[in-house]
């Protein structure tokens, strides 16, 4: 099973940073911060806006819709149910109030830092991940890992205008690392995005199946982890 890789591409949201750690205290937080829906109960309120957040992203993940909408459909209708009507505005600051606010609440796991140390003796690293740019490196300076990645090496889909799994977001990333895809190696939670996305250009990869879902194979697929202090293991085995 032994492979040489040079380089490691890691998705960012739920790989590095895991979004059940953040969301729930964050999006609280937001509600009892923003001046419309201060007066409503928080933990009602996010029941409703997560059924809805739930609905938008598979919309978003069929590229039915964009991230922005994804974000502001789900908070004009969830205050729709509650009987408040507000505009894309409204949703817009209160999203960029929930992204200052969920920074607090985002640790690194113990692991995180330890394992980057040891990988980037021997590799490269670098991100590719759907996103904005303010939010995506607000989450890397939150977590204190920035530094790991070169300037550059952090590829969000915002910047190029191409998300996972379009084949040129991980071609922008191999641009950049002057890399072959037969010596890189992706790691991620997203099995369209992480394995089939970069092995549609030969890039192997290793499938963080955190939620324990049935076993999957794939012609690149290196291994499947369900812990990501798993990958230094499955690296050396």
């Amino acid at each position: 099973m032994t492979k040489s890789f040079e380089l490691i591409l890691f998705d960012l949201d739920d790989t590095l940073l895991y979004f059940e750690d953040y969301w729930e205290q964050g999006t609280k937080e937001a509600f009892r911060q923003f001046p419309i829906t201060e007066s409503l109960n928080a933990d009602r309120l996010f029941e409703t806006y997560q059924e809805y957040s739930a609905y938008y992203v598979e919309k978003y993940h069929q590229q039915e819709i964009s991230i922005q909408q994804f974000r502001n459909n789900r908070f004009i209708r969830t205050l729709n149910d509650w009987g408040v009507n507000v505009d894309e505005a409204a949703a817009h600051r209160f999203n960029e109030l929930y992204h200052e606010v969920s920074t607090r609440f985002m640790i690194a796991a113990p692991e995180l830092s330890p394992l980057l140390d040891m990988l980037q003796r021997s590799y490269k690293l670098g991100i590719v991940t759907n996103g904005t740019r303010e939010v995506q490196f607000d989450k890397l300076k939150a977590l204190g890992i920035e530094s790991y990645f070169p300037q550059g090496g952090v590829i969000i889909s915002d910047d190029i205008g191409w998300e996972k799994p379009d084949p040129r977001i991980y071609e922008a990333a191999l641009s950049f690392f002057a890399a072959q895809p037969e010596t890189t190696l992706f790691v991620g939670d997203s099995w369209k995005n992480d394995v089939v996305g970069p092995g549609s250009l030969g890039i192997a990869s290793i499938w963080l199946n955190k939620k324990g879902e049935p076993a999957k194979q794939h012609p690149t697929l290196f291994a499947t982890i369900e812990r990501l202090d798993e990958l230094g293991e499955k690296l050396t085995s």
